[in-house]
């Protein structure tokens, strides 16, 4: 795999209609950093989003998008901007695409459970082809694009 390991920070961020908890995780390096996990498993997840107060931000070294967490909210250039400020200089945002689509395809998703189910928001699928101009409009450059067993992913860099 070609992501740069971090020395200081990892994000992690795994995003569902932007109610998420943060909580201290061990980062799996040899490096003495702080991580944060930011997990929806947890009751309280409605307590926090990655848009409100992050820890230590302009200092990260990593964020993890994957499993179309890039779309939450229909705005992925809004969401890479939020991110890129988290970052410090040089850091890295690694984002998983959707292959099935070209370009941006913006919709409205839910949440069901059972007979449950949660208010519509908006989500939108970013496809590999689509990536550079999303992260340029968050002030990011892409720094490899690469498909490994069937997925897609970008690493996008700040200057």
């Amino acid at each position: 795999m070609r992501w740069p390991k971090t020395r200081l920070f990892v994000l992690i961020v795994i995003i569902l209609a932007s109610l998420l908890i943060l909580e201290p995780l061990p980062v799996p390096t040899a490096s003495s950093g702080t991580g944060i996990h930011v997990d929806l498993s947890s009751p309280l997840h409605a307590l926090r989003s990655v848009f409100g107060a992050v820890p230590c931000p302009g200092r990260w070294g990593t964020a993890l998008l994957f499993d179309g967490t890039l779309g939450i909210g229909g705005a992925p250039p809004l969401l890479l901007r939020r991110l890129a400020a988290l970052l410090r200089r040089g850091g890295s945002v690694l984002a998983e695409l959707d292959p099935a689509v070209r370009g941006i395809r913006t919709l409205l998703a839910r949440i069901e459970r059972g007979a449950a189910a949660s208010a519509w928001f908006p989500w939108s699928r970013v496809g590999p082809d689509a990536i550079e101009p999303v992260a340029r409009q968050a002030g990011l450059r892409i720094q490899d694009r690469w498909e490994e067993a069937g997925r897609w992913f970008a690493t996008a860099v700040k200057p």
